[in-house]
């Protein structure tokens, strides 16, 4: 009876072992695609905001497109039920899909962007989640967090 108990033991402790890790691959995977979907729309943004494209119509699609993954990605976190990390990423969306939508906005007729786009609020947005997330998509310790980058958070066309 003894070693049925024990076996028994065993068998549900690496099921939660199984469960913690399934959940923590999902929660990586999450992290990551947000990190990637946020990323590829500031370079999106940054292409916009350097000249004049005859396929700005396209490329304001692609814009709306992006920032709709950020937003995807924001509520697969959310689902997870990480607080801190969720009212990061609902942050993250809400920076990015504000800035998306207020360069579209702003391209002229000629399919122009004639403003400089200032990502000094998506930078550090995106940096604090970084910074919860840590590399590779896993939780950090907020105590080991190295400051941003220098370049981080300059408009496009900033050389300062």
């Amino acid at each position: 009876m003894a070693t049925q108990s024990a076996q028994t033991r065993r068998e549900l402790a690496a099921r939660a072992e199984e469960r913690a890790e399934a959940a923590a691959r999902e929660r990586g995977e999450c992290h990551r695609g947000l990190s990637e979907s946020t990323a590829k729309l500031r370079t999106h943004l940054e292409f916009i905001g350097r000249k004049r494209w005859p396929d700005m119509d396209e490329r304001l699609a692609r814009l709306e497109e992006l920032a709709a993954e950020v937003a995807v990605g924001a509520g697969s976190i959310a689902r997870l039920g990480e607080d801190e990390v969720t009212r990061a990423a609902r942050e993250v969306s809400a920076v990015a899909t504000a800035l998306a939508a207020e360069v579209a906005a702003a391209v002229g007729p000629a399919g122009e962007y004639r403003d400089r786009i200032d990502f000094q609020k998506f930078d550090a947005t995106f940096d604090a989640f970084l910074a919860l997330t840590g590399p590779g998509g896993a939780p950090r310790d907020p105590a080991a967090v190295e400051p941003a980058s220098p370049a981080r958070g300059r408009a496009v066309g900033d050389s300062r």
